[in-house]
Order: C-alpha cells, then sequence, then structure tokens
C-alpha cells in the first residue's frame, strides 16, 4: 500500500471514528443521565432514513461513485422507523401514549437495533466515501471504538455528579438529572 493509500485510510477511519463517536456520546450519556433517549435524536434518524429512503429511488447513474443504491431489504431498514411512527400514531394517537403499548415499543426498540446501525453506516459511506476501504482490523477497531465510547457516554451521564454540577445543565438549557451535583 502507498503512502498515499494508508494516509487515505487514515483519513477515512479518523473521520468515522470522530462521527460516529460524537453522536454515539451524546445519545449514550443522555440516555445514562436521563433514562431515555431525547426525542431530537429519535426524530433524527425517522428524518434521516426517510431521506435515504426516498433518495434510495434514484437512478444508479445519478447516486455518486462509489455510493450503492439499497437493496429491498436496506430500503425495508429505511422506510421502517416511518412506519414505525405512522403506526404508533396511528394505534394511539400520539408517540407518548406508544410508550404505554409493550408491542410498539418492543417493535420500536426492534427497528432503532437494526435501522439505526444502517443508517448510520449509510451515511457513513456517502460522508467518507472511502470507508469502504476500511475492512479486517481497522473495521473491527472502529467498532470496538464506537463501543467503547457509547459505554464510556452512559456511565459519565449515569454518574454525571462526578463530572458536573446542576449548575452545568442549566446553563445549557437541559433539565437536571436526578442525580445532579447542586
Amino acid at each position: 500500500m502507498s503512502v498515499d493509500q494508508h494516509a487515505a485510510r487514515y483519513r477515512s477511519f479518523l473521520v468515522a471514528a470522530i462521527t460516529l463517536g460524537l453522536i454515539t456520546w451524546r445519545v449514550a450519556f443522555n440516555l445514562g443521565a436521563y433514562n431515555t433517549v431525547f426525542y431530537e435524536d429519535v426524530y433524527a434518524v425517522v428524518v434521516a432514513s426517510t431521506i435515504a429512503f426516498g433518495a434510495s429511488f434514484l437512478a444508479p447513474h445519478e447516486a455518486p461513485r462509489g455510493v450503492r443504491i439499497p437493496a429491498v431489504s436496506g430500503r425495508i431498514l429505511l422506510a421502517a422507523p416511518a412506519i414505525w411512527t405512522v403506526l404508533a400514531l396511528s394505534v394511539t394517537g400520539s408517540l407518548t401514549a406508544a410508550e404505554s403499548s409493550p408491542i410498539l415499543m418492543a417493535l420500536g426498540v426492534i427497528i432503532g437495533a437494526t435501522s439505526v446501525p444502517y443508517v448510520l453506516l449509510l451515511l457513513a459511506r456517502v460522508v467518507v466515501p472511502s470507508l469502504e476501504t476500511l475492512r479486517g482490523r481497522p473495521l473491527a477497531v472502529l467498532i470496538v471504538m464506537t463501543a467503547l465510547v457509547a459505554a464510556a457516554g452512559w456511565l459519565t451521564g449515569r454518574h454525571n455528579d462526578r463530572f458536573m454540577t446542576c449548575n452545568d445543565f442549566k446553563v445549557a438549557g437541559q433539565d437536571q438529572p436526578r442525580n445532579c451535583t447542586p
């Protein structure tokens, strides 16, 4: 591998690691601090996946080089968050009421566990076209790093009283977690 190819792979790895880390940290921290995933993060997945679903119907010759049009299974994963949202609204009348339905919540967790990684991977491939060059060890390291960032974010959120004060949350315009330090 030439020096230029190695540098390109490193840049791809770095951009992907930072992007996934920032997204993962925020969601994991909030889950640790508040025991919930914030609505902004939920809707970001719904919007991103719905846009990607619609864009997947573009003619292949219009897609950027290196970007694959998702297969039928990929399109199902992209459409699933929007379908769940419409289903939950139809069945319960509101997304908040859907939280009281064990079946809808289980379906939402399954969709989230399958669709979110796919949407992140698809977006990462668009943002970092050379990401596909990451195979084997670099890809495994990227996955492990993302998992470690998620764990660290959750632990920091869960034990936020050791890292920040209630005033830090107040200044940021957020609710104060139950365990924050006054």
